[in-house]
């Protein structure tokens, strides 16, 4: 019989199994995802990273690895375990001190009993966010090619009148993260991420519009469709180019989801459909207008489009301020390290 615990979890979680059976935990415990610092720093503030970290009162591993950074500079390497609503102090503290270089990653930590010492495991991790946003939020070739198919298939579903394609071309579009990165912008006061956003937005429907607009004119012209244009038994052409205050209600909620599914940790992707109903269609709209030469469906639809846009960019800012003030709030109080008192002669915490 071998006896063996698992890495972070006291003596009362261990595992009394012979060797190559499956374990059997002998009291319940609580498993988390917890964010995982990984922190290259320069051997002389060593001690003062660790004795910072250690201070926090979510911190549930402290580990380090003296001399074991190589490159892009030789150094120790920390990493620790921390609750989310610590993360964001702690790497803002970090990323303070010369030569450091943080990474963040999640780790899986089974604790015994309640678990109380990781807490608020639903609190945002704004490095996270403002990261993914950044990343998802470039204008590439990709971006455009996608939502000008986008475009395109919303431009048939005006056609037709059918509500399905209309659901296809949302689901397809890529708009939603440029959409709330412009929101997070208005948050932080970034103004050069706020033009970047409006940058890959206008780039992105415009794309849309002309897939929109030469498709048009390829089916029109080839006959394989008849418009009859915008008559109140066309639903899906009045709900496109008639702006109202209903569709400004479904924008607003929509930029409510849309800012809370990006804080969550299990980001669900259906919400970036539920963003795109107040978008892609109203591009293509343009598209078809342009194609048949109906200036008045055309300025419906650039309207409709504006304002949508518009109602996302604020309701999407106010809950993500909101989040943030209700965060701060409640954060537990890091300890604001490298504190400037602290010697740095004790570089290195004895193993």
């Amino acid at each position: 019989m071998v006896n063996r615990g698992f890495r972070g979890v006291g003596p009362e979680v261990a595992l009394s199994r012979p060797v190559g059976a499956l374990p059997v935990l002998r009291h319940p415990t609580t498993v988390c995802i917890v964010p995982l610092l990984r922190i290259m720093i320069p051997p002389d503030v060593t001690g003062q990273v660790v004795a910072m970290v250690s201070a926090e009162p979510s911190c549930t591993t402290v580990v380090v690895s003296p001399g074991v950074a190589v490159h892009p500079a030789s150094g120790d390497l920390v990493e620790c375990e921390v609750g989310r609503d610590a993360v964001d102090e702690l790497v803002d503290a970090i990323a303070g001190v010369p030569g450091a270089l943080v990474s963040l990653g999640d780790t899986t930590t089974l604790l015994g009993g309640s678990g109380t010492q990781v807490r608020r495991g639903d609190a945002v991790v704004w490095t996270q966010v403002a990261d993914m946003l950044d990343r998802s939020s470039r204008l590439t070739y990709l971006y455009v090619a996608v939502i000008s198919i986008a475009g395109a298939i919303a431009a048939v579903g005006i056609l037709e009148d059918l509500f399905l394609l209309i659901i296809a071309a949302m689901a397809l579009s890529p708009d939603y993260f440029p959409l709330i990165a412009g929101s997070l912008a208005l948050v932080r006061r970034d103004r050069a991420a706020l033009v970047r956003s409006l940058w890959v937005l206008t780039a992105g429907f415009a794309a849309a519009a002309v897939a929109g607009w030469l498709l048009t004119e390829a089916l029109l012209r080839t006959g394989v469709v008849q418009y009859p244009g915008l008559d109140p038994d066309r639903a899906v052409a009045l709900f496109v180019a008639s702006p109202n205050w209903v569709s400004v209600v479904v924008a607003c909620l929509a930029g409510v989801a849309g800012a809370l599914s990006v804080t969550i940790l299990d980001n669900r992707a259906l919400v970036g459909v539920f963003v795109s109903i107040t978008t892609i269609p109203a591009a293509a709209g343009i598209g078809v207008a342009l194609a048949l030469r109906a200036w008045g469906d055309l300025a419906g639809s650039a309207g409709q489009l504006g304002i949508n846009v518009a109602c996302l960019y604020v309701t999407g800012a106010i809950t993500l301020w909101v989040q943030r003030v209700y965060w701060s709030r409640r954060a537990p109080g890091v300890a604001h390290p490298l504190d400037r008192h602290v010697p740095s002669s004790d570089s290195r915490p004895s193993l």
